[in-house]
């Protein structure tokens, strides 16, 4: 049986929450793919069109390293901090109905911030900062 845990509090902030300890395994980091680093989300999540690219990549080398993992451009992965693993819930050990309520609760709040970020855009002129 595992020992890791995930702890995660159903209906948080209401009268009734109740703290669950799920259990947890190690998976390889989906975010870097086990590589520790990934390309900057600061030039990685931009569309370049083929100009822009040639402008701001204007030699070889450079060219070459923004498409090489660990090069130049990538960071440290801001999933797993370099450790290359994340903890899952282990669901081989875990109750399913929790699990289904953990997944909901988690798309639920992907949801929130997703309309968050919609409104500071339109808030901000089309800008999410």
């Amino acid at each position: 049986m595992t020992t890791d845990t995930i702890e995660w509090l159903e209906n948080e902030g209401s009268d009734d929450e109740i703290l669950h300890k799920l259990p947890a395994k190690y998976e390889v980091c989906g975010r870097c793919e086990g590589h520790g680093t990934h390309l900057n989300p600061s030039i990685g999540e931009h569309c370049y069109t083929q100009e822009e690219f040639d402008e701001a990549f204007d030699d070889d080398e450079s060219r070459e390293a923004y498409f090489t993992r660990g090069g130049m451009y990538d960071v440290q992965c801001e999933e797993c901090h370099g450790a290359r693993v994340v903890l899952v819930i282990d669901e081989d050990h875990a109750d399913p109905k929790i699990v289904e309520r953990y997944y909901d609760d988690l798309a639920h709040d992907a949801a929130a911030d997703a309309e968050d970020r919609a409104i500071r855009r339109m808030e901000n002129g089309g800008y999410d900062g």
